[in-house]
């Protein structure tokens, strides 16, 4: 896949997960496990939009290929965790405690 497709791809998971992460970021009321459920997805999510996609676009072709595969990598982590965070609340309700 061209460098331009590849970082588009990128680009459109990270305003998905970035966009559900906002959602449920509203619907959790109880902070602690708010950051119990969000802080990891919201940290890969930074990961990927100020370190990881930056240096794959700056990066030459042989090294664009390993940012990219590590910028994929943490929104998919950030995508399994932000699916998790939306089965507990599904099954447990908006007003959970966080567990800590």
């Amino acid at each position: 896949m061209p460098i331009e497709e590849r970082a588009q791809a990128i680009q459109s998971r990270h305003k998905w997960a970035e966009d559900l992460s906002v959602e449920l970021r509203k619907k959790v009321i109880d902070r602690n496990a708010r950051d119990c459920l969000l802080r990891p997805a919201l940290i890969s999510l930074r990961d990927v939009e100020t370190t990881l996609l930056p240096n794959a676009l700056k990066a030459g072709p042989a090294y664009a290929s390993m940012w990219f595969e590590m910028a994929e990598f943490q929104l998919t982590r950030a995508e399994k965790q932000l699916k998790h965070a939306q089965d507990i609340i599904s099954k447990y309700g908006a007003d959970f405690a966080g567990i800590a």
